[in-house]
């Protein structure tokens, strides 16, 4: 795979061929670049090297590594075309050929339209692969008619891929409903009469240049915790902070009160559940559409909206749909004249998200630790805003690429990501994760235990319920109340230590419950001893 040349066989679809060692050269393949000094240096780095595409003569892969001095770490970033390899196999490399020592495998049960199947492997298998052979028959019935749909689609719904045109929010602009942040290109009057100067070509290769690159992480555990008390998906999470956070840029930066509806195109991986332990590496994904309710209102509305959407995505045949058209159509027509095809039918999407599952263990190479992994997919050329998020070591990384004229700043969309997961992860704290509400109330309530009363335990019992045994609990009761009342008028006398603060009051609350159903226990224990009388036969 490494030394591979691109040729064109007569129906015109690429193949690969291999070099002879005489034609490849490992140095023009590695190549070390400049010292990175700062952030902002790596960031035009990468906004130089992300346009340049691979001479068809050359091997269509390559490394660079530079040295960060600002972090005294080193920097690999690795280009590889989308033809060669997807992300899944990138990882599979990662961790089984270039890792010092690869992770333990896991067994993962999956209940399948044929029965309940088992894989062993380093990552769970995906929902396009788990049921792909049944709709591969569901596709050559509904296949023709979904294309069909499709492409009349990419015409009728033409101009809602809004992030991308603006002529849509520029309509708003002139009625004086919308005023759009003057720092934003598309409003701007003098960039409006630069453009007119400008020929139609550089109109186009502008619009299509990436404006902002950003990269950030956050905690997974949160994010987990999330997905279970919600019985929702991870992708759905991520899914749903995405349409969140676009929502809020477009009301915080646009000053768009009522964002419409977007479309978001989603990588999905296609690879049978029986070759996820398998060593062979491939392309095995099809790129499917699908709404994104950010017109929704609400975290967590939004977030009831993706989980229904994703489980119409994850029933439908679409998968299969996908894949017939790509082999048919690289097969019957010119590469250039199917790609065409392709591009139309994710014409309409404003958002691309491509989520891959890695490592949970932090890994070592050459003795080194590998402390981050963020990378870029090229999306389809209509599509403006790309989210790349990847899990390695608790923590999940993203990174964002923006070509929109609207959304300029990936900064800021990425701050926006985050707080949505913590606005999630606010309105979800005094939730239990299932299983775990009947654990903590059986820790809490196993004094509760009724036991039978001998005599022995009657006066033990009346013992404890006097008021120097009860003394203690009284002392406790009354240190709770106080702290409670403290911690109320702190509440709002401290907004910034909110999340401490309600932390504290939810375990005063559950302390101060216990408590009280300890000291009825107690009294009702007593009662009962004083009102009946024991009487033991020899």
């Amino acid at each position: 795979m490494y030394r591979c040349d691109q040729n064109y066989s007569l129906s015109r679809a690429p193949f690969w061929e291999r070099l002879s060692f005489e034609q490849f050269a490992i140095e023009k393949q590695i190549i070390e670049e400049s010292c990175v000094n700062s952030k902002q240096d790596l960031k035009a780095k990468l906004l130089q090297l992300m346009p340049i595409s691979f001479p068809l003569e050359t091997p269509q892969w390559e490394i660079r590594w530079c040295n960060a001095t600002y972090l005294n770490q080193i920097i690999l970033i690795l280009r590889v075309h989308q033809s060669i390899i997807d992300g899944t196999g990138l990882t599979k490399i990662l961790v089984e050929q270039l890792a010092d020592q690869a992770p333990p495998t896991t067994t993962t049960f999956i209940k399948t339209s044929q029965g309940t199947t088992s894989t062993t492997g380093y990552f769970k298998p995906r929902f396009g692969g788990l049921n792909f052979a049944v709709n591969l028959c569901r596709a050559v019935i509904v296949g023709p008619l979904t294309f069909v749909l499709w492409l009349y689609w990419a015409f009728s719904r033409r101009k809602r891929n809004f992030l991308k045109s603006d002529s849509y929010f520029s309509k708003y602009d002139k009625a004086g409903e919308i005023h759009v942040n003057s720092s934003i290109s598309v409003c701007n009057s003098n960039n409006k009469s630069k453009r007119n100067e400008n020929s139609d070509g550089e109109q186009q290769s502008a619009r299509n240049r990436l404006k902002s690159i950003y990269w950030t992480s956050i905690d997974l555990p949160k994010v987990q915790r999330i997905k279970q008390i919600t019985r929702s998906c991870l992708n759905d999470v991520i899914l749903s902070a995405i349409s969140g956070s676009i929502r809020k840029y477009l009301i915080a930066k646009c000053e768009i009160a009522n964002p419409p509806d977007l479309g978001v195109s989603i990588p999905v991986d296609i690879q049978n559940i029986n070759e996820y332990d398998s060593h062979e590496i491939g392309v095995n994904y099809v790129m499917l559409t699908s709404p994104l309710p950010t017109n929704t209102e609400g975290v967590i509305p939004r977030l009831w909206e993706i989980r229904h959407l994703m489980e119409e995505l994850k029933t439908s045949a679409d998968p299969a749909v996908m894949f017939g058209v790509h082999y048919f159509l690289h097969s019957l027509l010119p590469t250039s004249i199917s790609r065409c095809f392709i591009n139309l039918i994710h014409r309409n999407s404003s958002v691309c998200l491509s989520n891959l599952q890695g490592p949970e263990q932090q890994l070592t190479i050459g003795s080194h630790r590998l402390r981050k992994i963020h990378y870029w997919m090229s999306p389809p050329p209509n599509i403006p805003v790309l989210f790349n998020v990847i899990t390695y070591n608790h923590k999940i990384h993203i990174s964002v690429s923006t070509t929109s004229q609207i959304i300029t700043c990936g900064k800021s969309l990425t701050k926006y990501f985050k707080d949505q997961i913590d606005q999630l992860a606010y309105l979800l704290s005094r939730r239990r994760v299932p299983g775990e509400v009947r654990h903590r109330k059986r820790a809490a309530e196993h004094i509760a235990i009724d036991k039978p009363l001998s005599e022995a335990n009657v006066n033990n019992a009346v013992s404890a319920a006097t008021p120097s045994a009860q003394v203690d609990l009284s002392v406790k009761l009354t240190a709770v109340q106080q702290e409670l009342f403290k911690l109320t008028e702190e509440l709002d006398a401290y907004p910034e230590q909110r999340k401490e603060i309600s932390a504290r009051l939810d375990e005063l609350k559950e302390e101060f419950s216990i408590l009280m159903k300890e000291i009825r226990r107690r009294k009702s224990i007593a009662e009962y001893g004083l009102n009946n009388v024991m009487i033991n036969i020899d």
